[in-house]
């Protein structure tokens, strides 16, 4: 029963480190759609290609 609980939690640690990464993701996208609304497109495409 104390495997099964520590499982369990060990299951919502992931989760909850996934989803901390996920919003570190979302911000760094944002952050990243600004800069590149200051960029001309074709300076956006080199970056990318």
């Amino acid at each position: 029963k104390l495997a099964l609980v520590w499982k369990t939690s060990l299951k919502i640690q992931d989760a909850a480190s996934y989803w901390g990464i996920y919003r570190v993701d979302l911000v760094a996208m944002e952050f990243l759609r600004d800069k590149m609304d200051s960029v001309p497109i074709s300076c956006q495409l080199s970056c990318f290609f």
